[in-house]
């Protein structure tokens, strides 16, 4: 019983957190934008502009997935590496983003 109530709590924070994040993390049929992905889309403008590169973490897949939807957008060059990525294809990712001007 303890347990199943810890799980149920767990689940419930994992929930506000990804709301926190994007209301569409945690329902699908929502269609805004969250605020905070505009923001960090036009810093990703301001920081290319300058000719610098960044870095963008994401505890959620689902938020990974919406920033790149939105760099796909704006036409802003991005790599992605998740867990999904192998690692000789994860090294070579960041080789490049290293050596690159944009």
């Amino acid at each position: 019983m303890i347990f199943s109530d810890c799980l149920k709590v767990l689940t419930a924070l994992t929930k506000l957190r990804q709301l926190c994040v994007s209301p569409e993390l945690v329902d699908n049929t929502y269609t805004e934008e969250a605020p905070k992905f505009r923001y960090l889309l036009e810093k990703c403008q301001v920081l290319k502009d300058e000719g610098h590169s960044a870095l963008i973490f994401s505890q959620f897949l689902g938020g990974l997935n919406i920033m790149e939807r939105l760099l796909k957008e704006e036409k802003l060059e991005y790599q992605r590496i998740d867990g999904s990525v192998t690692l000789k294809k994860r090294a070579a990712i960041i080789q490049s983003f290293q050596e690159s001007k944009t």
